[in-house]
Parts: C-alpha cells; structure tokens; sequence
C-alpha cells in the first residue's frame, strides 16, 4: 500500500512539473516579430499625416507632425508597409530580420486631373438680375 502511494506521489509531483514546462514554454519561446518606428519626409523636411498600412490588411498609423510614427502592431520578417501620401510616390518596404526603424525621404510623383479646363468662356453667373 506504502508503495503505491509512494508511486501516486511520485506521478503527482512529475504531472505538475510537466505541466509547468509546458505553460511557461511559451513564454520563453523567441519570436522574430518587433515595433517598428521611423521618420518620413520629403526634400522640404518632414511630413505630416503619411499613412503607413500592413499590406493585406487594415492596421496601419500616420506620422505626427514630426514626420514619426510608431507601428502599433508587431511585424515579423517578411511583412510589407505600404507608406502612401497624396503627391508623393507609394513606396512598399518589406521587413527584414534587421529592420528596426525606418528614415524614409518620399519623392514627387505628378498628379493628373481629369478632364480639360474650358477657359474659352466667360464666366457667367446663375443669379438672377
């Protein structure tokens, strides 16, 4: 009888251990994913309100006045930010195990509108005289 209790404790004491290795496995566990940060601006100096997306989904965050932004989510190697802002070229940057802040400087890009302006009447108002 003294043996079998012996045994049973002996299991008791081995289940929690095994349990403990297993629940804090995960906290030890590495991952590759970071914050990222940075700075964008153009050739005047920073930019305000640049919208920075996770390609392939809706998270993203805009730059301060300052031109800086913190990513609110953890990105992993291989993840792609697309950095956007009206009058200024789209830029993709894909994350790489040493990608910790970003300095970007955005170039011009021509904006078109469409249509052709009429300039060949005289403007005219609706009001009635």
């Amino acid at each position: 009888m003294k043996a079998q209790k012996k045994n049973f404790t002996k299991m008791n004491f081995l289940g929690v251990v095994l349990f403990a290795l297993f629940a804090l496995n995960t906290s030890f566990a590495q991952t590759n994913e970071k914050t990222i940060s940075g700075t964008i601006s153009d050739s005047y100096g920073p930019i305000e309100d640049v919208n920075i997306v996770l390609k392939g989904t809706k998270t993203g965050t805009t730059t301060n006045e300052k031109g800086e932004f913190t990513f609110p989510k953890s990105l992993a190697k291989g993840d792609i930010l697309i950095v956007s802002y009206l009058g200024y070229k789209t830029q993709n940057i894909t994350i790489t195990e040493n990608t910790k802040s970003l300095v970007l400087v955005l170039k011009d890009d021509l904006i078109e509108i469409a249509g052709a302006l009429n300039n060949n009447t005289p403007y005219k108002s609706k009001r009635s005289k």
